[in-house]
């Protein structure tokens, strides 16, 4: 059970680090475009580089809040 335990703790701490890299990347590569349409040229692969990395960010984010019980939850019928 020690062992078990252990992965569980290091896939956590490589969630919670691919969650930083991703956000960390994200606000790069937005900085990089937001610039490079100011200046006149924005680089092509900037828009490619955001949106991956904002899938990775929500696939890391939403399996860390799921493991803690922070999702949402949404009532769809209520009495």
């Amino acid at each position: 059970m020690a062992f078990v335990s252990r992965l569980v703790g290091i896939i956590v701490v490589l969630a919670r680090l691919g969650t930083g890299l991703a956000f960390a990347v994200l606000i790069a590569a937005v900085l990089i475009q937001v610039v490079g349409r100011t200046v006149g040229r924005s680089p092509v692969w900037s828009e490619e580089l955001t949106r991956y990395a904002l899938l990775y960010l929500v696939a890391f984010g939403a399996g860390l809040a799921f493991r803690s019980g922070d999702l949402v939850n949404a009532d769809v019928i209520s009495e």
